[in-house]
This record gives structure tokens, sequence and C-alpha cells, in this order.
């Protein structure tokens, strides 16, 4: 029997409110504790029971029973504390916003009363009221995460974060720089520039601190970009006063005239003011002036010149408008140098000047310099110097660096020079902090690209399902996406379909599981013509290159990912450079390539890996060098620290179609930095298409103009029935589209549900709070992230949703196949590639359905017709004439859903054009019976066939 349940405990005491008095006054009038105490529970007496009754040797034994009483006793009091608690949160609940309220009220009897300010508009309000009839407008609908209280910091916050700093070259050959403190360095650079009356915005520039990097150089830090940018721009002219070792010329922007006279001596300062005032420019602008010369250089009577100026603006004008010389007009590009190599360690990316390394001979390989060759320097070649330049201090065109920057419109990239050297001299690195600082500069935003050129952008999706759909739905800016990592289909194992966009992935590659889905995929706009697009051969998992063509101009486009724990695709990439690579072809690889080396890691990080070296290497000798940002971080580690490894390169060929590459910080979400790069390749011709006219809206004129035509055709007389029914067709084929309409082909409207207006401000807030969090690297930044990336994501679950529901409500026509298409499993992607008859493999749709078509639905066997009579022009059969009400009649019953017949006229077409029709039916339907004559084009029928399920013999004609 079990024993008698005690009352319920006492409950607990409830925390304090901080209001003294009140619970000084509950306490006067509690009643005192009682002395006798409460029964023992249920659970106690059992245990106490079970105890006390032990064996000899101190054991309890205990049968099955009694233990399921006692674990059933247990989840019952257990559920009985856990109702106490929830009734003292309730009363908890109810009693302290009372309390609060009495405090308060207290408080404002001793103060007075004071105006409230007003309450500030928060992002939620301002969405809320800015998105009327949004789903999400009305705050009391269940299941809406609400948008987050805490906002990501401004621009200006998020950029005082960045690093404020200007890298000065140091002398290689003098190390006496390197004993200096810091502190001293500081002071004289704060001396200088108050000498200089350096001043932004009326705030004099000051240096805050000074590191000296393991190569040498010097970092200064200052206080903002502005600043920093007065830094850069002047450090020719403050940085030798600092300290005589420290090395910094200003920096310039080359444009090449083309057919200028070799006569033109630009050793005479007469010549060039001359050419400077026949062109609305000083003298003085123009930092150097230099031949372009070769080995034929002086058989030739023209030639190539190269303008070094000191202002980008001046630049940008000379190159799209022209020089004049002598009255004569010459042609301006921007000039685009070659890559630099050092002449002393034979590497490639930097300068003799500023290189630290051992010398390297080009003759033997051995441990000294060129010049200095025992064996001589016979063999070795190297661009000749053109003599008589504008100026002393004019380095070989051949060792210009050419690292792509982040462009500010006018695109142009600037070049730092150095001082000439009686040998090959060579120019110094572009500052990397000047990078990032103008790469994080402009990042914030998508850059300047030009909408009537192609562009194409480089992301590692992380293989997350948001990432990859944001950049489909977001990027419709670009024209090719080159992804790595992306989110694959569990169900069909193939990277997502998406209406705006063309898939292609290596088609030898077929995954049999999620981990063996394609790694490195290519999305093409479907503005571009698919028989512009061929898919490359040699693709594997983790590589896929396709082959473009666009307003004449050819180019390849390679995608890689290289795993970071094999490197295997070092090894895969050259050996299918070795098969399929041509100097003759424009190339642009893009890879995640997970590799560190000097060439290309941000300042303070010296790993490098063999596979780096064999990788580069391996490009530099096959013509490919870096178009990208070199030293920007692409990859950040949850410690903050980036890195460099997400890589472009192109060919010579391909480096002329680069306009520019830069990275940005606009990342759809993912751990990596994209990278954007804009063509010089025109955009396609827009595509238009007919759709169908509004049957129940037709233009009244157009349709009076088309009966009235019609009844002119019904009172000519013919008497071939065949030729009337082709001019009869041909004319209401003209007329179908005169009252149809004529649409762009445009397939970003893909996602119905994607709302630019709710989702936009979010997705910025989101992309802002996640750099805060690149950047703080807080507590506060994290969850400030998570929050916004929770918002967008139930948002984006909200519209699909409200989406779907609406459909299902109202249906339009042809949505409810695209609900049939969409529930039903899909196949797995796209055609794969089909070779015809000749071996080739065809990549175009049409060509391939034609393919198909003839290897799956034609036969060709020859018919006996032999059996057949003639035609027989005498008339057996008298028939009535028809009628005009009988046609009509028929015209009216026709469904006018029907699928149309071979000549595309719709049903609905011949119902709106009724009366005039069954005029000129009439006469033609008559004019048939009298001559006994079917028609020519109406003897054409097309056949579908329609295979049974579970009919494998097609041979039997009861299969289909």
């Amino acid at each position: 029997m079990l024993p008698a349940l005690r009352p319920p405990d006492p409950s607990r005491d409830a925390p304090a409110t901080g209001d003294s008095d009140t619970m000084d006054d509950l306490e006067v009038r509690l009643p005192p504790r009682p002395i006798t105490q409460p029964p023992a529970s249920s659970l106690h007496i059992c245990l106490a029971k079970a105890l006390g009754e032990r064996d000899a040797n101190g054991s309890v034994l205990l049968d099955a029973k009694y233990v399921d009483l006692l674990l059933e006793l247990s989840a019952n009091n257990e559920r009985m504390i856990h109702r106490l608690e929830a009734t003292i949160d309730q009363l908890n609940a109810k009693v302290n916003p009372l309390v609060e309220r009495m405090a308060e009220f207290e408080k404002l009897l001793k103060t007075g009363l004071k105006p409230a300010p007003a309450p500030g508009k928060s992002f939620a309000s301002a969405a809320s009221a800015n998105l009327t009839n949004s789903f999400h407008a009305s705050s009391t609908r269940p299941g809406i995460v609400h948008a987050p209280t805490t906002r990501p910091p401004p621009k200006q916050v998020l950029a005082s974060l960045k690093p404020k700093r200007v890298i000065i070259h140091s002398n290689p050959a003098n190390t006496t720089l390197k004993d200096i403190p810091s502190a001293v360095l500081v002071q004289k650079a704060n001396e200088t520039l108050l000498g200089l009356e350096a001043q932004v915005d009326g705030e004099y520039v000051a240096v805050r601190g000074v590191s000296k990097l393991p190569s040498g150089d010097v970092s200064f830090y200052t206080k903002n970009k502005a600043h920093q940018k007065w830094l850069m721009d002047n450090k020719h002219v403050w940085s030798k006063v600092v300290h005589p070792d420290l090395e910094a010329t200003p920096g310039t922007y080359s444009v090449m005239a083309h057919g200028v006279p070799k006569s033109f001596d630009i050793g005479w300062p007469t010549n060039l003011a001359l050419l400077a005032s026949e062109n609305n420019f000083q003298a003085t602008d123009l930092a150097r002036v230099r031949w372009m010369v070769s080995d034929e250089t002086l058989t030739k009577k023209a030639g190539s010149l190269v303008l070094a100026f000191t202002n980008k603006d001046l630049a940008y004008r000379v190159e799209k408008s022209g020089i004049f010389l002598n009255y004569d007009y010459h042609r301006t590009e921007q000039f685009k140098p070659r890559p630099p190599q050092c002449f002393k360690c034979l590497r490639m990316g930097h300068f003799g000047k500023w290189c630290r390394e051992p010398a390297r001979c080009a003759k033997c390989a051995g441990t000294h310099t060129t010049n200095e060759c025992p064996e001589g320097i016979g063999g070795v070649k190297s661009m000749p110097l053109q003599e008589g330049m504008a100026q002393e201090e004019t380095p070989p065109l051949s060792m210009i660096d050419t690292t792509f920057e982040t462009p500010v419109h006018p695109p142009y990239h600037s070049l730092v020079h150095s001082p000439s050297q009686s040998s090959l001299s060579s120019n110094p690195l572009p500052d990397p902090t000047s990078i990032l600082r103008q790469d994080l500069a402009s990042a914030s935003t998508h850059p300047r690209l030009d909408p009537n050129s192609l562009s194409l952008i480089q992301l590692n999706c992380h293989v997350q399902k948001s990432v990859t759909l944001s950049l489909l739905n977001s990027a419709l800016s670009f024209d090719f996406l080159l992804l790595q990592e992306p989110w694959i289909n569990s169900i069909n194992l193939c990277p997502p379909q998406h209406q705006a966009w063309r898939v292609f992935a290596a088609y030898k590659h077929s995954p049999t599981c999620w981990n063996k889905g394609h790694k490195a995929v290519i999305y093409v706009r479907r503005s571009i013509p698919s028989k512009a697009i061929r898919l490359l051969e040699g693709g594997s998992q983790n590589m896929v290159g396709v082959e473009a063509t666009q307003t004449g101009k050819v180019f390849r486009l390679l995608n890689i990912y290289n795993p970071p724990s094999s490197f295997s695709l070092v090894d895969e990439l050259k050996s299918w450079l070795t098969t399929f690579y041509s100097r003759q072809q424009a190339v642009v690889i893009s890879m995640d390539a997970n590799l560190h080396h000097g060439h290309w890691n941000p300042p303070g990080t010296r790993k490098t890996e063999p596979e780096a070296r064999t990788l580069l290497s391996t490009l530099s000798l096959l013509g490919f060098w870096m178009v990208s940002p070199k030293h920007v971080p692409t990859f950040y580690l949850s410690k903050g620290r980036g890195s460099t490894i997400d890589l472009v390169w192109a060919n010579f060929l391909g480096s002329k179609l680069v306009r520019s590459a830069l990275v940005s910080c606009d990342n759809f979400g993912s751990d990596h930095q994209a990278i954007l790069v804009q063509l010089l390749v025109d955009k396609p011709i827009p595509t238009y298409h007919w759709r169908q006219p509004l049957w129940s809206e037709l233009d009244g004129t157009k349709q009076e103009q088309i009966a009235a035509k019609l009844r002119t055709m019904a009172a000519e007389t013919h008497t071939d029935s065949t030729v009337q029914v082709e001019q009869l067709t041909s004319f209401l084929i003209h007329a179908q589209r005169e009252l149809g309409r004529r649409v762009q082909s445009n397939q970003a409207k893909a996602k119905p549900w994607w709302c630019r207006r709710t989702l936009d401000p979010v997705l910025r807030e989101r992309n802002r709070a996640h750099r805060w969090m690149l950047l703080a690297k807080s507590q506060e930044a994290f969850e400030c992230y998570r929050q916004w990336n929770d918002y967008f994501l139930s948002l984006v679950d909200s519209l699909k949703r409200r989406s779907w529901r609406r459909l299902l409500e109202d249906p339009a026509a042809g949505d409810l196949y695209r609900v049939l298409c969409f529930s039903s499993k899909s196949a797995g992607g796209e055609v794969l590639p089909l070779k015809d008859p000749g071996g080739t493999i065809v990549h175009d749709k049409h060509k391939q359905a034609e393919l198909l078509f003839k290897g799956t639905s034609v036969t060709n066997v020859a018919i006996d017709l032999s059996d057949v009579p003639a035609d027989l022009l005498g008339r057996f059969v008298s028939y009535p004439p028809v009628s005009t009400k009988e046609v009509a009649a028929a015209i009216r019953r026709i469904s006018p859903k029907k699928a149309p017949g071979i000549d595309g006229l719709a049903n609905e077409l011949l119902k709106s054009l009724s009366e005039p029709l069954s005029d000129i039916l009439t006469n033609l339907y008559n004019n048939i019976l009298l001559q006994s004559s079917f028609p020519a084009p109406w003897k054409i029928a097309v056949t579908t066939i329609i295979r049974k399920h579970g009919k494998p013999n097609y041979t039997n004609p009861s299969a289909y």
C-alpha cells in the first residue's frame, strides 16, 4: 500500500526587489514560523524503509516492482517542483513591474515632471514603414523573427578599425635604420611634416607609430585615411628627410601614343614644352617620356611613345582624347607594362633594387650576378635601352610593375619608379598596404562596373546553401560566376539550377555521393547565347573550364579548387596545360589555391609551401602572371589573421582583356572574399522574343485592319486551293505577330519571391555586420552578425512561403505546369555534351536537340508506295456546298486552350476573327470540294509517339 501523499512544500521566497521598506512591512505582517515540521514525502518514506531493512552483510535487496515505484515517485516529485517553479516565475513577472512602477512614481513625486525625449526611430520601425503590405510589417504574426535591435557601426567607425599605414622602402645596402629607435623616427617624421605644413581639412598630418618589417622596410602608422592618402601622395617629399636610407618616388600614370615620328627628339626640353602646349598641360606634369623600343626600331619611321604623367585625371583625359604633335593627331591608349622581374635573383614579382635574396646568374645559375659571370654573358638577351630620355631617373619600361590595384575611375595602375642605375636597374614593388587601403576603401559596395562590358566574380561558397543562393539571386550584374565549393543538392548531387544562369561542370565526373560532388562550377548568364559557350575537355571534380566567344573575341575561363590537404590540383593543372593550352588563346585562370607564397602573401605572412613554388614556376614558364591584387587577404581565420589564397592568373592575351581586378568585402556571407574582374569584352546584344497577345485585351484598331484585309481576300477568286491556303496562313501568322508583344529576354526575374525592396536593406546590414565581425573580432560583433544573418534567412523563408501561398490561391496561366515541374524529381541538370556522327563534341542546345530527335524519333525506313493508286481527277461523289453559318458555328465550337498546329496559329485568333474568316473559309472549302483536291500544306501532320509504361518491347504496336 502506498503511503499517503503529504501536502505540497511551501513556495520559495521571491527575490528581493530593491525596495527595503516594502519588504520590511511584509515581514511584519507575516505569521511566525510553525514549530511542527511538515511530514516527509512519499519518496523519502519509501527510501527510508528500503534502506532500513538490510541483511547481515549490510546490503539492500529491492525487487523490480519496488524500483519502479521509486522511479515513479521521483518523477512525480520532479514534476511538482517544476510546476512550483513556474508558478513562482509567473508571480514574479506580475509583481516586479508593479514594484518598478511604484519606485518610478515615488521618484517622480520627488523630482517633478520632465518632458520625455522623443524616442529614436529604430531600424525595425523604419523598415516596416517603408515596406507597406509586406509580410513582416505586422509584429503580431507568429513565427517571424523581428529585426535585431543591435546594428553594426557606421562606415566611419568600420573605417577607423582598418590599419592606416604607409610602407616606405629602405636601402638594402645600409642596415643603420634597424638600430634607430621607433620613437626617434616618429619624432623626426612629425617634425618634417610640421615643417612642410602638411594639412588635411585644416588638421595637421601626424605619424602615430612606426614598425620595422622583417624585410627592412619601415611602416608609418597614421590617424585616418585622409592622412594616409597625403603621406602616400607625398612620400617622395618627406621620406628622404626622415632618414637618408628611405627610398620613395612619386607614382605615375602611363599612356602610350602610337604613330609618333622618330624624328621627334624627346631629349630636348623644347620639344616636350611644344607637346605640352599643343595638348593643354604643363611640361612639369610629365614625369618621364620613353620610346617603346625593340630590335626593329631603327628601320621604322614612327613608333610608340610612352608618356608618364603625375596626375591621374590628366592621364585619363589624354588616354580618351589622344594627343596632337605638330598638328598631327595620334591615337592613345593605357599603357600596361610587363610583369616585374628581379635581375638579381631572377624571380618574378619584385625588382633588383629592393631584392634581399642571394644573387643568381642567368647564364650558369651560379651565386653571382649575371654581369659578373666568368663565362661571359653571351646568349643572355635583355631589352635594349633607348637613349635620350626626358629625365635621368627613367627606368627600363620592361621592368615596370603591373600589379593590378583596385581601380578608382578612371581605371589606372599607379606605377612606382626608382632612379636608374648604370646596369639593369629595377623598380620597387608597389606598396601592399597602399593596395590594401585602396581596396578596402572601395569594397564596401560593388565597384563601378561598366554595364556594357562582361564581368565575372570568383568566390568560395564553403558548401553553404545561403551563400550559393544569395550569390545566384543577387549577383545579376555579373556575367560569369566562378564558384568553388558550391552548395550541392543532396537529392541529385548536382549544383543548384537557376533560371537566370546556365551551369557548367565537368561532364566526365559523375558524383556517386554527396562528398564526391563538384567542387568547381561556372555559371553563365542566359543572356549569353548557348552557342557562344563551349565546355572545355579534361575537367574533373575540382576543375572546369569554358570557352566563350563574344563580339569576335574568344577567351577561356578556367575555374580550379585545390584541396587543402593533398594539393593535388597543381599536378593536374600542369597536365591539363601541357595537353590543351596554347599561347595563341586568351586564358584566365581563377582558383582557390589554398597555397602561400611570398609572391602574393599579405604583409607579415612568411609561410610558403613547396606546391606553391611548383605552381608559380609552372604558370610563369607558360606566360601567366597574377592579375588579382597581391598582398590583399582573401580569407580570414577565426583568430582574424588574413591570407591570400584566392588567385586570378592570365596569360599575355588574357591580360589584354582584363580591365580591372579587385578584392571586394561584399562576399554574400562567405568566409572568403570575392574577387571581381572586369573584362574588355562587350556584352551581347539583348535578345527579344515574341509573346502571345492577351486575347481579352486586343488592340481594336489593329483588329479592324486585319478584318478588313480578310474581307478583301475573301472577295478575290482563286483557282488553286493550295495557293489560297498558303496566302491565308502566312497572313494570319503575320497578324498574330502584330497583335502579340515583343519582349526583351530577361531571365533575372526567375525568382518571383525575391523582393529587392524587402531584402536589399537587410542584406546590406548583414554584410556590414560581417565586415564588423572580421575587423573587430569581438563577442558583440559576432552576436550582431548572427542576429542579422538569422533575420535575413527568416525573411527569405517567409517570402518563399508567401509566394507559394499566393500561387496556390490564385494560379495564373502556366503556374500549374511550373508547380508540376517544381514538385517532380529533377533528372539531374542539363543535357551532357553529345557527339555528332563525325565524332565532334556538341555543346549547342539546338544541335543537341536535333541529335536527340534524329537518334530517338526518326526511322529511316523505305516505304513501298507501288500499290497506292494515282490521284484521280474525276469526281464520283457530289457534296452540298458549305454555308457561312456552318463555318462560323465550327469556329465557335473549337476549344480556345487547344494546342496550335504546325503553323502555330492559336485558336483564340480564329475565334476573335470568326466573322471575316467565315467568308474566306467558306469559299476555300467549296473550292476544295469542287476541284476534289486537298491543299498540300494541310497534308502535313506532326505525330508524337507516347510510349506506355512497362512496355519494353517497342516493336510491338501495343507498346504505344
